[in-house]
């Protein structure tokens, strides 16, 4: 569920952390950290994640681009808060 339009930037900021903490301690044995990071968030955000998705900030393949994936989801997030 997409909380965008109810979330300052703090709690976004919040939320992000709780994805990573999740993805770190919390990921199916199968999935590599960027895989994890990619797919809570995604389930949060889906709009946001999805434009994120081919770039050169994706981090599902790549657990190297976590740190610059959640950087450029939480500006893309924060664009439309007032």
């Amino acid at each position: 569920m997409t909380y965008l339009y109810t979330m300052n930037k703090k709690e976004i900021y919040d939320k992000l952390i709780d994805i990573n903490n999740e993805a770190f301690l919390k990921r199916p044995d199968s999935w590599r950290y960027g895989q994890a990071v990619f797919n809570f968030a995604l389930n949060e955000f889906p709009d946001e994640v999805n434009k994120i998705r081919a770039t050169s900030q994706d981090c599902f393949y790549r657990d190297d681009r976590v740190a610059e994936f959640l950087i450029t989801l939480q500006f893309n997030l924060q664009k439309d808060d007032t």
